[in-house]
């Protein structure tokens, strides 16, 4: 009884660890292939819902592979530039002024300007039509 016992949690042992040598033998292609194009693998990691995320390096880029943990699919292949990450707007030019935050037209509907005024139709009719009642 006993022995049956050792050899069943032997068992249940084995089963439970063969899905975490799956997932780092599904990564493992995908990591020899990013370090063979020139790429120092700086972390493996898994996101919340469960995708290897693997995040990598060279002089001049950041990349960021994430795979399907079951079938070893690329579901995202992104490489972003050291020198700019796109979230850097340039500046204007000295002559002009900037007018990246301000709006080109006017509207009703937001500033102090279009406060209390409600901007849309009069009467039911929608989209500036008369209404039901003519006016």
């Amino acid at each position: 009884m006993r022995r049956s016992h050792i050899l069943a949690s032997l068992a249940v042992f084995m089963l439970l660890h063969s899905p975490a040598q799956a997932q780092v033998s599904v990564a493992d292609g995908v990591i020899a292939r990013i370090e063979a194009e020139g790429f120092t693998v700086d972390e493996v990691k898994r996101s919340w819902l469960g995708r290897i995320i693997i995040t990598a390096s060279d002089q001049n880029e950041l990349r960021e592979v994430v795979l399907n943990r079951t079938s070893g699919e690329v579901l995202r292949d992104q490489r972003f530039s050291k020198e700019t990450h796109g979230d850097e707007r340039p500046a204007p030019p000295a002559n002009e002024p900037d007018k990246r935050a301000q709006p080109s037209e006017p509207n009703a509907h937001s500033g102090p300007k279009g406060a209390g005024k409600s901007g849309g139709p009069k009467g039911g009719g929608g989209r500036g039509g008369p209404g039901k009642n003519g006016g």
